[in-house]
């Protein structure tokens, strides 16, 4: 992932502000990200992260976690997920519930590093905050769906930009509104007791 793939993600992922958005997720600071940007190559464990993290919102609606260790968000309802231990408090831990006995080298495979940076990198007492977020996101992504990285994006491709004439309708007096909410989304805003604009018009099912 270069420099491009990394603002079309964080576009994706966080709108316009997407730099300090994304350097608060990873525990980073900005002009730590800035530089990083500049790269030709992304680091590892931020990619894994933001892959992740564009799973978990494409295909479940859950947005990234504000720090590496603040909750998830689901965007159908706009409520903080139950926050998990898993992946803050103990990594190795995690990773063994995810990859098995030889979780080493699998969760290095997955955060595109050597196995000698993986342990510098979860051996300290303050885990780096991309692997965190990674591991976090990859432990949401196995009880929703139960699968583990590498993750095809391909299964969860980005959602369609409505040309403009569609994602609007022109009022009597010829100013343009929005689109009409579906009744889908009102009826699930009704269940949930959330307001319509909380709601997604659609949940995406894993694997179309």
């Amino acid at each position: 992932m270069g420099p491009k793939l990394l603002e079309e993600a964080g576009r994706e992922l966080f709108g316009e502000s997407w730099k300090s958005a994304l350097a608060a997720s990873i525990g980073r600071d900005v002009s730590t990200r800035r530089r990083q940007a500049k790269r030709e190559n992304v680091p590892g464990p931020v990619q894994a992260a933001l892959v992740a993290w564009l799973v978990l919102k494409r295909g479940f609606g859950v947005t990234p976690p504000a720090s590496p260790e603040a909750p998830f968000v689901s965007t159908l309802t706009g409520r903080e997920l139950p926050l998990e231990d898993d992946g803050v408090t103990n990594v190795a831990a995690t990773a063994e519930k995810l990859f098995g006995p030889k979780w080493k080298l699998r969760m290095a495979d997955a955060l595109g590093i050597d196995r000698t940076s993986l342990w510098r990198l979860t051996s300290s007492e303050a885990v780096s905050g991309p692997v965190v977020a990674a591991v976090r996101a990859w432990m949401m992504i196995y009880r929703f769906a139960g699968i583990v990285p590498p993750f095809d994006l391909g299964r969860f491709p980005a959602p369609a930009k409505l040309p403009d004439e569609l994602s609007y309708r022109r009022r009597p007096d010829g100013a343009r509104s929005k689109k009409s909410k579906s009744k889908y989304a009102v009826l699930i805003a009704d269940e949930e007791g959330v307001s319509e604009d909380q709601v997604q018009p659609e949940i995406r099912k894993v694997g179309e």
